[in-house]
């Protein structure tokens, strides 16, 4: 059974550059544990760990729950957090203020619940974007936030031990890649790089295509590898399951049956946690690189060394069956340095 401990929200007025501390009703408690459902049902998260013991957010959680019955106490340290939340989006307004770039307007919701069965704390930190609406009673302009629970721009949940207060994991959603909210603000680093999850990623990937695909489904395999390598190369943010829809939805299989494409998509949402690497993470172009790094024996004495750019290099057939690979090139001393082809290329034999 998940218990609401304590509560507090703060608007973050960066304007004014100060927090405001609201009164929460208690029918609030419902929009709360909604928030609580839907952050701890999305499988889209990243794990972090603390820098240090001493961090300044992980001192005031731990404040906050040895001092519960304290109201006047736990009100300061909700607060302490705030500002502290406050003072480091200004810090980031001001680094990206010539980039035209704007750190989302919103609310601090903190909320402490209690895991009875696993007698563990869950601490949850969620900014929420601000939206203007007009109150159908006076026609003013106001701000606040949709109950739809549409725009939770970051969260964060700390395990924490019931007992000894210990930090057991510390799970974030980001809808971009915001460093002063885990960094700066939170103090946190990742469990596991950039590096390690692009290489756990793209290997778990290419290898169950290469397993699954290779030999019965060629054509099919070669254009999926390389959707995935444009979708890694394309987005600085990967989001595992969005990844997946964007590149199956709409594919137009080959040779592929429907239920056969069904379950490759299926096995593929089951590879971080089988694999063991973030659902959320940002690309790392070397690590991309180096995994898609091969050499190809295309004829005795021809090797083909692919470092990067593999989708400029296309493979056909020519009208009596005679199989080639066509590279893009633009060095015109390479391109002059071969025969030219005299035959027709048909473009429906090109993949």
């Amino acid at each position: 059974m998940m218990e609401l401990i304590l509560c507090d929200i703060q608007v973050i007025n960066r304007d004014k550059k100060l927090t405001q501390s609201k009164e929460i009703p208690a029918e609030f408690e419902d929009y709360l544990q909604q928030i609580f459902n839907t952050i701890t049902g999305n499988k889209v998260v990243k794990e972090y760990e603390p820098r240090s013991e001493d961090s300044f957010v992980l001192k005031k959680i731990k404040q906050i729950l040895s001092s519960q019955v304290v109201e006047e106490k736990t009100k300061k340290y909700f607060t302490d957090i705030a500002q502290r939340l406050l003072s480091k989006e200004i810090e980031a307004q001001q680094k990206v203020n010539k980039l035209n770039i704007e750190v989302q307007v919103g609310s601090l919701i903190q909320a402490i619940f209690y895991d009875d069965k696993l007698e563990q704390y869950l601490y949850l930190l969620a900014k929420v974007e601000h939206t203007s609406f007009v109150n159908d009673e006076d026609y003013s302009f106001q701000t606040g936030f949709q109950k739809e629970l549409k725009k939770v721009f970051k969260s964060c949940i700390y395990l924490i031990d019931g007992s000894t207060y210990d930090v057991e994991g510390v799970k974030i959603y980001l809808d971009n890649v915001a460093k002063y909210w885990f960094d700066d603000f939170l103090e946190l680093q990742e469990k596991t790089s950039d590096e390690i999850n692009t290489d756990r990623a793209f290997k778990s990937i290419d290898s169950y295509l290469n397993r699954t695909m290779k030999k019965r489904h060629p054509e099919d395999r070669s254009i999926i590898r390389n959707a995935f390598i444009s979708y890694f190369r394309t987005n600085k943010l990967i989001n595992f399951e969005e990844m997946i829809s964007t590149i199956f939805d709409d594919y137009k299989s080959v040779s592929l049956e429907n239920d056969e494409q069904e379950r490759i998509r299926k096995h593929l949402l089951t590879l971080p946690s089988q694999k063991c690497f973030d659902s959320l993470f940002t690309v790392s172009l070397s690590a991309l690189k180096a995994r898609i790094r091969a050499t190809y024996d295309l004829y005795p004495g021809i090797k083909l060394k692919v470092e990067d750019n593999i989708e400029k290099i296309k493979s056909f057939e020519n009208e009596e069956g005679i199989h080639y690979i066509m590279v893009e090139t633009t060095n015109n001393d390479v391109y002059n340095s071969f025969d030219k082809y005299e035959g027709r290329i048909d473009e429906s034999r090109t993949t």
